[in-house]
């Protein structure tokens, strides 16, 4: 019982309206701005615009420009930019990898843990980009012209993250013991790594890669220690989110939380699974799904252990 219940909470679900899904809802918005840039670049040809019209009139919008003067006339470039992506590979191969390292962080650490990673692993890649592209004689003689869009920062993030956080963790397990989680990540690293190697306008984008990482580092070293550098940012989020709200709803507490989507589920029905009450599993399932496996104690552990057992035996 215990192991399909926690698969049940934890396991990543692809679909629209998961509220504990970040993985999900990040997929979507990254998806959808990519057709809509799509759609708009169509709408441009079929009107026979100029063809510089397109970059100048949307392109330089989203993207983030080298260019100090102009980015500081475009400061919103830097939320946008880590959404963007113009090619199908691009898309593609940050998408799956946004799904493998997400998903793992999510169900080793909390769905809580995805948005603050992907967006502050972003902006800490886009200011070595600006960093480097103003500061480093190699990057500033290809700087006319460059720009960074895409999420190759915020993954890159994710996948330290996760990494660091379950370091010993196996997938496939059923397969000679399992692949260590570590092997993967090093193929994406390289593969991370090899993908701009050829073309040197593409070596901007290994500061934007180092950033990423160096926030995933630091962020997840920060939260194995017990301190969630993310947990202020959830906090103005819950705040702004219920605004309008009852006033005992606007108190921010992850653990507990009426109405939010940090509430515990206190309202099921007593049933009793074995000699395990449902309203008890529920309440530690609960708290696998935003904490991790690792924030259970011995006794919760141990009626996960006895739910299990009674499933088997049922």
């Amino acid at each position: 019982m215990a192991m399909h219940a926690v698969e049940r909470e934890q396991t990543s679900r692809l679909s629209l309206g998961e509220e504990k899904n970040m993985v999900t809802n990040l997929l979507v918005v990254n998806l959808a701005i990519f057709i809509l840039v799509q759609f708009t670049d169509i709408i441009y040809k079929m009107e026979n615009m100029a063809p510089d019209a397109f970059p100048r009139d949307v392109l330089a919008n989203i993207r983030v420009p080298a260019h100090l003067p102009t980015f500081i006339t475009h400061p919103w470039t830097v939320l946008s930019a880590m959404f963007v992506h113009l090619r199908v590979i691009d898309i593609v191969s940050n998408m799956i990898w946004l799904w493998g390292f997400g998903t793992l962080l999510q169900q080793q650490a909390g769905h809580r843990r995805i948005l603050p990673v992907y967006l502050f692993g972003g902006l800490t890649g886009i200011a070595f980009y600006l960093a480097a592209m103003n500061l480093l004689p190699p990057f500033m003689a290809i700087r006319p012209g460059a720009y960074m869009a895409g999420a190759h920062a915020s993954v890159m993030a994710l996948a330290v993250a996760a990494v660091i956080i379950a370091p010993k963790y196996r997938i496939l397990p059923t397969l000679l013991g399992g692949i260590p989680f570590w092997i993967v990540f090093m193929i994406y690293f390289a593969l991370s790594i090899g993908a701009h190697a050829a073309d040197r306008a593409d070596l901007t984008h290994y500061p934007y890669l180092l950033g990423g990482a160096l926030f995933g580092w630091l962020y997840a070293a920060r939260l194995k220690r017990g301190k969630d550098i993310g947990e202020g940012f959830n906090k103005a989020v819950h705040g702004i989110s219920h605004m309008f709200h009852p006033s005992e709803q606007r108190v921010y507490n992850p653990d507990q939380i009426p109405g939010s989507i940090y509430a515990k589920k206190e309202t099921t029905p007593f049933r009793r699974v074995g000699k395990v009450p449902e309203h008890r599993l529920d309440e530690i399932l609960d708290k696998i799904n935003q904490s991790g496996l690792d924030s259970l104690s011995a006794e919760e552990r141990e009626i996960l252990l006895r739910a299990s057992d009674a499933e088997g035996g049922a």
